[in-house]
């Protein structure tokens, strides 16, 4: 006996419930009928589960950006610490707030972030974690595997990105474009996962 799992909302076959062997006597209607609510429950569950995760991706990731949420910084950067700490790996983290420029400075009211999620997307590798902060304007990059030389380097093709291909965003040229940016890499006496994200805000220039 085979029957099909629909595991999706429009109804569609995703899978087969293929019954390979049977006793001769149970072969009969009300085998027929076990099979059939068998394969239901495995498409209740997978459907489920696939809903799940759609939920559990839209809760960490902010799709106009293209950039994790804060509320994943807290734990995601706490696991990439444990692992830093655990195997000697290097570990760096810029903190980047971008220029307070009005609004109306741009076609649309969130253009700066977007240009700037771009940029930042467009530098940095596959293996980076890119981050938003509950403070406006404020981005957390996170850099597995690179030392704060490297960081350094990002940071500079960061500003130098950005300034040259959102340059023409602007309305008024004259507008500062600088973008302030704190490096902190990982150091044995560092206990927390906070401690490296409190020393990139700390590093952090003064407007």
């Amino acid at each position: 006996i085979a029957a099909p799992v629909m595991a999706s909302v429009d109804g569609s076959v995703t899978g087969i419930l293929s019954i390979n062997s049977m006793p001769f006597l149970k072969f009969n209607q009300e085998g027929v009928k076990m099979v059939s609510l068998l394969a239901d429950w495995c498409g209740s569950s997978i459907l489920n589960a696939r809903i799940h995760e759609d939920t559990k991706a839209k809760l960490i990731l902010d799709e106009l950006l293209d950039a994790y949420t804060h509320e994943y910084l807290d734990s995601r950067l706490r696991e990439e610490f444990s692992r830093c700490s655990r195997y000697h790996l290097k570990l760096s983290l810029l903190c980047m707030r971008l220029p307070d420029i009005p609004a109306h400075y741009f076609d649309a009211p969130d253009d700066l972030l977007v240009a700037f999620s771009m940029t930042l997307n467009e530098t940095t590798r596959n293996m980076d974690l890119l981050f938003i902060t509950d403070v406006e304007g404020e981005f957390v990059l996170v850099l597995p595997n690179t030392p704060i030389e490297g960081a350094q380097v990002v940071r500079e093709n960061i500003r130098k990105t950005f300034k040259n291909v959102y340059m023409a965003k602007l309305k008024d040229t004259d507008i500062n474009l600088n973008i302030r940016i704190g490096i902190s890499e990982y150091e044995d006496e560092m206990q927390y996962h906070e401690d490296l994200l409190a020393k990139a805000k700390e590093a952090i220039p003064h407007a």
